[in-house]
């Protein structure tokens, strides 16, 4: 009985130890992945609006009080980007105003130039037959004719691609052009091809539809620049399954601008992962930015699967999903510093940020104390069963002597 006794109180305490290392270890996981769980477990939060030049730490996160964001959805202290050096006005190498000038426009701008070779779109824009192609060598940059004067569209052709930027290519997107598809036509804005370049210095890419990347699908460097207060460079209102703003296997550093109400929720199939941002492949947030009013099935701003690094002055808020209001994590995400607030998960599973990969430890660190506790549980049936049969045997066997004494007179 007393050897009954020492395993049973090793064994609970065995268990009791597993369990609160596992319960320890994943709170340790949530602290630097969900803004949810970061508030009484070592993470410092900061309210800029009040005191906008903290001591700032390697995991300090910011935050807003809610009272300060206008009905615009946009909090009124942004903090300002890193100052950027001034660049001189644009030089307009050519005009064109129709799809046959300006893919000769393209092909007669020098190979490997190491420039931009600015080309204006004339007032009317131009509506595309086939894909506008930025082939190998060539360094193009589209900007509107007289930007103070009026803004033009670049109109994709139903079932393909707006542009696409070769391996090799680059192209570079100015102020007063919008990439974009005639109402209720299907195919991406921008097809960044493995090797290719897209920079986005203004400008914007909306109103574009398809299955994965429904305003930038990218699989080689896609730059996203430019001004929040400003609206320089707008990513928005596109539509996709997967990836209503961006479908990113590459590379987006995303340095300025605005992507919202992209949409990823009853679309083409009922996948509907990342509104905003669907990343398979490396992501990196490096100034002042916007994620907002997005929708999605999973991951309303983000849904991430490759490298998500949120740094600096990036505001995810807004968003919608029923799971990952803000962020839907299934890969590895970097919270550096960052804004996540007032997004919305309609189940209840993570409004601001949803970790897959905090259920899954849970798993990995249940199963072995599941494994145990049955194991000790089995081993203590056995020896109570043992012990039992041993004191019959001794019982039995008083009996067939004719013992008069009790079993524990048996000694």
């Amino acid at each position: 009985m007393k050897l009954f006794k020492k395993i049973f109180i090793v064994s609970i305490t065995v268990c009791t130890v597993f369990i609160l290392l596992g319960a320890e270890m994943v709170q340790s996981v949530q602290a630097v992945t969900s803004i949810n769980t970061l508030n009484g477990v070592g993470v410092r939060l900061y309210d800029l609006c009040s005191n906008p030049s903290p001591s700032i730490g390697n995991n300090d996160v910011f935050v807003y009080n809610i009272s300060t964001v206008v009905d615009e959805g946009v909090p009124v202290c942004i903090v300002p980007s890193a100052p950027k050096l001034a660049v001189p006005e644009l030089v307009i190498h050519t005009v064109v105003e129709s799809e046959v000038e300006l893919c000769d426009a393209i092909r007669a701008s020098p190979d490997n130039s190491g420039y931009v070779y600015v080309i204006g779109v004339g007032q009317g824009g131009i509506v595309l037959e086939k894909s506008l192609e930025i082939p190998e060598g060539k360094n193009v940059g589209l900007v509107s004719a007289d930007v103070s004067a009026y803004t033009v569209c670049l109109v994709g052709g139903d079932g393909v691609d707006t542009v696409i930027v070769k391996c090799g290519g680059e192209l570079v997107l100015f102020n007063g052009v919008i990439i974009t598809h005639a109402k209720g036509d299907r195919g991406r804005g921008v097809y960044v091809k493995s090797g290719g370049t897209f920079t986005m210095e203004g400008g914007e890419v909306s109103g574009n539809r398809a299955t994965r990347g429904g305003g930038v699908y990218n699989e080689g460097i896609f730059n996203m620049r430019g001004d929040v207060l400003l609206e320089s460079s707008k990513l928005f209102a596109n539509t996709a399954a997967k990836g209503g703003g961006v479908y990113n296997v590459g590379t987006f550093i995303l340095d300025g601008g605005n992507i919202y109400q992209n949409n990823c929720t009853n679309t083409l199939t009922s996948t509907g992962e990342g509104g905003g941002v669907y990343n398979a492949g490396t992501f990196s947030t490096v100034s002042t930015s916007v994620i907002s009013y997005n929708t999605a099935t999973k991951g309303g701003g983000v849904f991430n699967v490759g490298t998500f690094n949120l740094d600096f002055a990036t505001f995810i808020l807004y968003n919608t999903a029923a799971k990952g209001g803000g962020v839907y994590d299934a890969g590895t995400f970097n919270l550096i510093r960052g804004h996540l607030y007032s997004n919305t998960a309609t189940s209840g599973e993570g409004n601001d940020v949803f970790n897959e990969t905090i259920t899954g430890k849970w798993s990995l660190y249940l199963l072995p104390i599941i494994v145990a506790f049955v194991a000790i549980s089995i081993l203590l049936v056995f020896l109570s069963l043992k012990k039992t049969n041993h004191q019959r045997q001794k019982f039995d066997c008083a009996c067939y002597n004719g013992s008069k004494g009790s079993l524990n007179s048996q000694k």
